[in-house]
């Protein structure tokens, strides 16, 4: 599988601010499968990617947010970076290998894996062994585990030089997942899953030194956990219907440079439920619907401002990280398409209406000058959205 794309991304405040990001990338996947006899199976294959960036940049020098912090209020105008780069290449390359192990007449399969990857961003290799495996008890029950090492790179801004440190070496996360599955009808299937990862050097702000400066504006000096429970019950398509229900019951926490307990992470949702259906009525015409609740993202809350004479502005005044939340989400979306089939192609008309019910949904707080004052923010409305798609 072959893929290419170009981005262009530009921002301008006034004529003295700007962000300028060009960027080409193409992506190549291959995958080799070999029965090596009837119990064993090997799959191999090879990731790549190729991008090359031109940027120039002339902003504050804060850089964008990160976990766990909160820009609020005008930038510092006075502290400002420029950087300018043209031709950035970056290269990343990855093997990976699979045995697909079969065993007690086809009851039991395991597959052990290894991945390696080399980044050329952090200038880092890696080697991710991983593990699953799944054993049919019966027609009904089936029991599956797994565990394994995963690592990516940071994002792009956490290296630039002038607005991130190019030291820095990939995030690490260790995960674990036990379940079950059950079917007690033939379109019908439950699949309970307990899950927990642990997360090791994830990019942050650094401790800070003695004399009160930092050491790097970033470092992989923090580290989380995340464990739950996932739930799906699934109707596979029959007698013109197909749907599923999902939760997820789930905690993300991490634990900051400095720190000796942990926080809640910017985007940990306690609940997340997740009701799809899809009907398909005569003459190609289909009606499908969504609704989606999740409990609100964390918050850091502004308890107030002070006034700083030397910036001539108010500064926030902020709690602790994120130990409020903002109020639930949840969203219902409607879709009705009718498809034209014909020999070689197939032509579908679509009506998309995001947000039935017009739910006005919180994302955030916005603040007046002091700080006294704030007024949420609010996601998108109701959205209609009338499409064609051709497939060939």
């Amino acid at each position: 599988m072959l893929s290419s794309g170009y981005d262009d991304a530009n921002f301008n405040l006034g004529s003295q601010f700007f962000l300028e990001i060009f960027t080409y990338r193409a992506q190549l996947r291959d995958t080799m499968r070999a029965e090596v006899s009837d119990d064993i199976t090997v799959v191999a294959g090879l990731d790549a990617e190729w991008e090359k960036t031109d940027l120039r940049i002339r902003l504050p020098n804060q850089g964008p947010p990160k976990e766990g912090e909160v820009n609020v209020g005008p930038p510092d105008f006075t502290d400002v970076v420029f950087i300018e780069e043209n031709d950035l290449r970056e290269r990343s390359v990855a093997l990976f290998a699979n045995l697909e192990l079969q065993g007690f007449d086809d009851k039991l399969l395991v597959v052990p894996g290894v991945r390696m990857d080399y980044f050329e961003q952090v200038d880092a290799f890696t080697f991710e062994p991983r593990i699953t495996a799944r054993y049919d008890l019966n027609q009904q029950w089936v029991l599956k585990g797994g565990a394994g090492l995963f690592m990516q790179p940071p994002t792009d801004d956490e290296t630039i030089p002038g607005f991130g440190n190019p030291n820095l070496g990939p995030e690490k996360a260790f995960q674990y997942s036990l379940g079950t599955e059950y079917r007690p009808l033939e379109h019908l299937s439950f699949d309970v899953t307990l899950f927990y990862k642990d997360l090791e050097d994830l990019v942050g702000q650094p401790e800070q030194t003695a004399d009160n400066t930092d050491v790097e504006r970033y470092a992989n000096a923090a580290e989380g956990r995340v464990y739950g429970m996932e739930l799906l019950v699934k109707h596979e398509l029959a007698n013109n219907f197909f749907g599923w229900i999902t939760y997820t019951l789930s905690r993300a926490e991490r634990l900051d440079p400095g720190e000796t307990k942990y926080r809640l992470f910017d985007f940990d949702q306690t609940h997340i439920l997740t009701l799809i259906g899809s009907y398909q009525l005569p003459l190609n015409w289909e009606i499908s619907a969504r609704w989606r609740y999740v409990t609100g993202n964390p918050d850091t809350p502004i308890v107030g401002g002070i006034f700083n004479a030397d910036t001539d502005r108010y500064e926030a005044l902020v709690g602790a990280v994120n130990s409020s939340r903002l109020s639930s989400f949840h969203q219902l979306d409607i879709r009705v398409d009718k498809r034209w089939i014909y020999e070689t192609w197939q032509l579908n008309l679509y009506l998309d209406i995001q947000n039935a019910y017009n739910r006005s949904n919180v994302e955030g707080q916005d603040f007046n000058f002091d700080f006294s004052q704030s007024q949420p923010q609010q996601g998108l409305p109701l959205l209609p959205v009338l499409g064609i798609k051709g497939s060939f």
